[in-house]
């Protein structure tokens, strides 16, 4: 019995197998991002890199473990609400890398609040009422019932509203 497992331990080391068999390849090195995951006040533009080199880097943007079969890493990645990224690299000859995790939290600053020109008052004639805003970029939703406005269910402003009632 002896025999027979030293026998298989010099076969299984000649075969590569002592550990699961193959070749053992070093791992691609795990990509990492810039900037950092983080808590941001702005969009962010996130680089994502491996040191190894010519590593093909595959990207989620919803938490998901990434795939050979995810998204291609080709340009940085807009990142303007609060998500995970999510990246492995590949290379030839070399395992695939580890999971690179980046967690972003972004926190935009409220939109300036919207002002109207002639401003709340009473007046005895129709009034075309335009609604601004400082906020650069916006879009301004509005009501004339009085309900708080709303994205998916009130009008886009697109120039002066015509008010003749209270």
């Amino acid at each position: 019995m002896r025999k027979l497992a030293l026998l298989f331990a010099i076969i299984g080391t000649a075969c590569g197998s002592s550990s699961g068999g193959g070749t053992n390849l070093e791992a691609a090195s795990t990509p990492t991002f810039n900037p950092p995951a983080g808590t941001y006040t702005s969009v962010q533009s996130v680089v994502i890199s491996s040191a190894t080199p010519s590593a093909t880097v595959y990207y989620t943007t919803d938490g998901t473990t990434p795939t050979a079969s995810s998204t291609v890493y080709a340009a940085p990645v807009s990142v303007g609400k609060s998500e995970t990224l999510k990246a492995i690299a590949t290379a030839s000859g070399f395992s695939t890398s580890g999971v690179g995790t980046a967690d972003y939290v972004i926190n935009l600053p409220a939109a300036a609040t919207p002002t109207f020109n002639p401003p709340q008052g009473t007046y005895t004639a129709i009034q075309n009422v335009a609604i601004s805003t400082t906020t650069p970029n916006s879009t301004i939703y509005y009501t004339v019932d009085g309900t708080t406005p709303s994205p998916t269910t009130s009008p886009m402003y697109t120039g002066p509203v015509q008010v003749g009632q209270t």
